[in-house]
């Protein structure tokens, strides 16, 4: 059997035993998703390179330990994603309390303003969906998995997620479309 045609379960069991080429094909199958992952949410495209660098380099050191009863591997791949993109966040606080003196660029303050209230009316939309819908739409467009991958992640039928999804993405059109700061955008 190829390598590109071998699981992600069996393709981290052979990085765990420092088998290179497995990880060249765990590597191109998950790391532009981990871009995207860390592209939303550190918005810098040089950062979400990094952070696949420093995920991918902790998978190599970590498959040995990679436990398949306790998630599966994209979940996994995920997890540490996350915690890498934390720690950068953090970092990125520190430094910007250590060196106040460093002006934003200009604003338009009606532009921040609006925006604000905008992410604050979305925010308020999605808090008040049910937590099922809300996981799967975290999985699929916060964590760039398809509609299959999060069905996998979550350990959910991939039709449970479609119907979560479809649910959720309705439930908010509504919201938003009677929403007074984006009725007209919806």
């Amino acid at each position: 059997m190829e390598r590109a045609e071998l699981d992600d379960v069996t393709l981290l069991a052979r990085v765990g035993a420092r088998d290179q080429d497995a990880f060249l094909a765990l590597y191109r199958r998950h790391a532009s998703r981990v871009h995207g992952f860390g592209l939303r949410m550190l918005n810098s495209a040089d950062d979400a390179e990094e952070i696949v660098e420093e995920v991918f380099m902790e998978v190599w050191q970590r498959a040995g330990r990679y436990d398949a009863r306790r998630a599966a591997p994209l979940a996994w791949i995920f997890v540490i994603a996350r915690s890498r993109i934390i720690d950068r966040l953090r970092r990125r606080q520190r430094d910007q309390r250590a060196h106040p003196w460093q002006p934003e660029p200009f604003k338009d303050p009606h532009d921040e303003v609006w925006s604000n209230h905008v992410a604050g009316t979305v925010r308020a939309a999605l808090d008040v969906l049910p937590h099922q819908e809300r996981e799967v739409l975290d999985a699929c467009y916060y964590g760039g998995l398809s509609q299959s991958e999060a069905a996998s992640v979550l350990g959910l039928p991939l039709g449970t997620v479609k119907t979560r999804a479809r649910a959720a993405l309705q439930r908010l059109r509504g919201d938003l479309s009677r929403s007074e700061v984006l009725a007209d955008e919806v």
